[in-house]
């Protein structure tokens, strides 16, 4: 917690200035056109028991931590195409080894699982 995690990917949007194809990205930096979000979640979600047998329950939404996204843009120093999102883990994230984190724009959505200490 209190650290940075960089997540890199490709089909996350079109960034704010154009590349050659094929090229290397250098400066200066190229952000993506749509903002991204970063949430997290906790990694072992809330369960419920039924208070009477046979009923079904539906267990309360995992607690939620936002992570600020620091950059989303090409990927300095990689081809073109290579997003590199960079997000600030906060302070009250749960730790665990399989940390639900959702990075999300209008055009995307990933769900991946991140270890936090």
């Amino acid at each position: 917690r209190s650290s940075d995690l960089t997540v890199f990917g490709t089909g996350m949007g079109s960034y704010d200035r154009s590349f050659i194809d094929g090229g290397v990205v250098g400066p200066p930096l190229a952000s993506l056109n749509s903002p991204v979000q970063a949430v997290f979640s906790s990694p072992n979600p809330n369960s419920c028991y039924p208070a009477f047998p046979g009923f079904p329950c539906t267990p309360p939404p995992p607690p939620t931590f936002p992570g600020a996204v620091l950059f989303a843009g090409a990927a300095p120093q990689q081809v073109v195409g290579v997003t590199q999102i960079n997000i600030h883990i906060p302070d009250n994230a749960i730790a665990g080894i399989s940390v639900p984190l959702v990075l999300q724009s209008t055009l995307f959505k990933l769900s991946l699982t991140v270890a936090i200490k």
